[in-house]
């Protein structure tokens, strides 16, 4: 059968390879019909900030560690947009090389090939990577790591012969630690899960390859929180309650799997393999360790300072993939070829839903949407007139390509017969409605604009708008 062999031969990997490249060009098909939605939101414009690469030295290193997330990201964005010079098209290229670093160390230190490019097309058509591919953030190199980790783990888990290499965990772990707070939690949690099966099966190699994850993974994190902890309070916004931890839930849920109707056949496989699978079980022990306290830490941390957040959580989806492609390859090994076929459909479902909740996602984030209009408009307008609100003017400035002089506070802003564009407002915060829904009158005084509402002319979007003379 045509999944068998892709997933449990070696010999002959050729219809994985045409599998990985396939799922290569859908990712380049989905990202380019995304691209109308695309666009830099605050955090995005905090990474190009914090990269320029026009800045000396010393400052590009005061920006890079001056953030209250690991520096890794930042350095890595800045020596890829010293060779390319657009913002975006660096971001995508960063992205890209990372997937493919992934990919080559991969398959350099495993001996399945067929069967590690079938989990990569896995990835690559997943949808938390439909989502973070197109974003500067650390989120997509981060799922790049919880994924090497997740695929090495696993296979060391498997009585097949494959090696534990307690040095490329450490590695791996030190990355991680450097990466993203919450892909170093991943990391902490898988080395526990490897730890504990390693104690139950006595298998020592595991429990070597665990202490070496979690000893890097802990002492490069913990180097660098000693450095960054005076800055934890750039967090502050996050907000712990049940209904933030329900929505982040349903954030992860909504990529990484798809509607909640997905939940019992997901449920139903990873049953059916739990009990029906012993060579599968070591995986539920060391990834059921690793999921519980994924989840249960940041709980437990957020009673003290809250770090609840979808996007975080969703690093580590890549170990669900990973788990699923492993049982797809038992239930074949074991002829229970129609679970293996049903384990198969269940990843092609959650990579179509992750296609359109990504787009959807896209659609409602806050980016910074009338950055190309000001910027063609605002040109010659004079210092201080244009009136902006919500975020400090410098990140306005940084979004349209234009002086930050050209910008004022709405309570600071005088007025100007100038400029065509009288205020800009993003990333708007409502106690009632929504952007689209405010009354003309309501949106020109959150601006402390005095026209006439039959004067100017109003462009908005759900989350911002402009605020432009009737005549331009």
């Amino acid at each position: 059968m045509i999944f068998e062999r892709m997933l449990h031969t070696t010999a002959k990997p050729a219809l994985a390879w045409g599998l990985a490249i396939g799922a290569l060009a859908m990712l380049t098909w989905a990202q380019a019909a995304a691209a109308p939605l695309m666009g830099l939101w605050i955090d995005e414009l905090y990474s190009l900030w914090a990269s320029d690469p026009g800045v000396s030295a010393g400052e590009s290193l005061a920006r890079i560690t001056g953030d209250s997330n690991p520096p890794l990201y930042f350095a890595l964005l800045r020596a890829v947009r010293a060779l390319v010079g657009a913002p975006h098209a660096a971001i995508l290229a960063l992205n890209g090389l990372a997937l493919l670093a992934t990919a080559a160390l991969l398959l350099r230190t495993t001996q399945r090939t067929g069967l590690t490019l079938a989990a990569l097309a896995a990835l690559a058509l997943s949808g938390p990577v439909f989502f973070y591919f197109q974003e500067g953030r650390a989120y997509f190199i981060g799922l790049c790591l919880a994924f090497a980790l997740s695929w090495l783990a696993a296979l060391a888990l498997g009585e097949d012969g494959a090696r534990a290499r307690p040095r490329l965990f450490a590695t791996l772990g030190v990355l991680s630690a450097l990466t993203h707070v919450y892909t170093a939690l991943f990391a902490g949690c898988l080395a526990a899960g490897l730890v504990a099966h390693g104690l139950l099966s006595k298998r020592k190699e595991l429990r070597e390859a665990g202490f070496a994850l979690g000893f890097a993974t802990v002492a490069a994190f913990a180097l660098w929180l000693a450095s960054a902890y005076g800055r934890l309070g750039n967090v502050a916004w996050i907000e712990f309650s049940n209904a933030s931890v329900r929505e982040a839930f349903w954030y992860v849920r909504s990529l990484a799997v798809g509607p909640g109707l997905m939940l019992a056949p997901l449920a139903l496989i990873l049953g059916i393999g739990a009990v029906a699978l012993p060579r599968a079980r070591p995986l539920f022990v060391a990834f059921g360790v690793t999921a519980v306290l994924f989840v249960a830490l940041p709980l437990a941390a957020s009673l003290k300072t809250p770090i609840i957040n979808g996007r975080y959580w969703l690093i580590g989806a890549p170990a669900l993939i990973v788990v699923l492609v492993m049982l797809a390859r038992e239930f074949a090994r074991e002829r229970r070829r129609w679970a293996s076929v049903a384990t198969i459909a269940l990843l092609a479902a959650t990579a179509a839903a992750g296609f359109v909740q990504s787009r959807n996602f896209l659609r409602s984030e806050p980016v910074w949407r009338g950055a190309a209009r000001v910027r063609a408009l605002a040109a010659d307008c004079p210092d201080g007139g244009i009136r902006v609100a919500g975020a400090p003017s410098f990140l306005y400035a940084q979004a349209s390509g234009l002086p930050e002089s050209r910008f004022a506070q709405a309570a600071e802003a005088t007025h100007s017969d100038a400029c065509p564009v009288l205020g800009w407002f993003e990333h708007v915060r409502r106690a009632e409605g929504d952007v689209l829904s405010a009354s003309d009158q309501d949106l020109l005084a959150e601006l402390g604009i005095s026209a006439d509402p039959a004067g100017v002319r109003i462009e908005r979007w759900p989350s911002g708008y402009l605020v432009l003379r009737s005549d331009d």
